[in-house]
């Protein structure tokens, strides 16, 4: 959760070596899409806002 969309894409397409260069353009994942997918992801993960200035500090 404290890292980059695009540094766990990168990392978990060199760990399945998904993005073969040998691959046709169509076949290969594009690492852009892949970043907006995963930050809508972790949208929804993310604490809510504070609704009243009475709130607890972890």
């Amino acid at each position: 959760m404290f890292e980059s969309a695009s540094v766990i894409v990168r990392r978990v397409l060199e760990e399945l070596h998904v993005n073969d260069p040998n691959l046709p353009p169509g076949a290969r994942n594009s690492e852009k899409n892949l970043c907006k997918l995963a930050n809508r992801c972790r949208k929804h993960m993310r604490p809510t806002d504070p609704v009243s200035t009475e709130f607890e500090v972890r």
